[in-house]
């Protein structure tokens, strides 16, 4: 996606109301301090760090149940 990322796409789903429960898996830890209001902002389910165990996702998804 060069003109924009993903966080901005839940930005705009989240602005039409159309947000589903997003789990985020990232590898950039050092940018999470500053991302997280924006994505708490949007109601994002859970982030995930890479690298991680199956059963954080399996956590993260049972939340979701």
């Amino acid at each position: 996606m060069p003109d924009t990322n993903g966080i901005d796409i839940l930005e705009q789903l989240h602005a039409r109301d159309r947000m589903p429960q997003v789990i985020v898996i990232t590898g950039a830890a050092e940018l999470l301090d500053e991302l997280s209001p924006r994505l708490a902002a949007i109601g994002v389910a859970a982030v995930i760090r890479k690298p991680f165990l199956f059963a954080e996702v399996d956590a993260a998804l049972a939340r979701l149940r």
